[in-house]
């Protein structure tokens, strides 16, 4: 499937691989479009993959969300990020995350 906001995938990998200290593999990516009384944007589900330990992830989900995410035009108005899965692959500890991440146009 085509990934119809490139540059807000592309910024939140960046923050990300800039917070954790290694790059996170991109999975599944969706978006749905969103609007209130003032404002509208679009609500976008980033699914990744990131090598690294407990203290990695909990640094991570600490920061995203206070992360200042450049954006041309629109803004990041909210940002989560959930574990879906802890594990270890091959003697490596992996988690998959989900961040949700609102943005509005400005």
């Amino acid at each position: 499937m085509r990934n119809p906001y490139p540059r807000v995938t592309g910024a939140v990998l960046r923050a990300m691989e800039q917070l954790a200290g290694v790059a996170p593999v991109l999975g599944e990516v969706g978006s749905q479009p969103w609007a209130s009384i003032t404002f509208s944007g679009v609500r976008h589900r980033i699914a990744v993959t990131l090598d690294g330990d407990a203290a990695v992830v909990d640094r991570l989900m600490r920061a995203l969300p206070e992360a200042e995410i450049p954006l041309v035009g629109e803004m990041v108005a909210d940002l989560t990020v959930e574990i879906e899965a802890l594990g270890e692959r091959a003697g490596r500890a992996f988690a998959e995350l989900v961040v949700m991440v609102l943005t509005v146009r400005h």
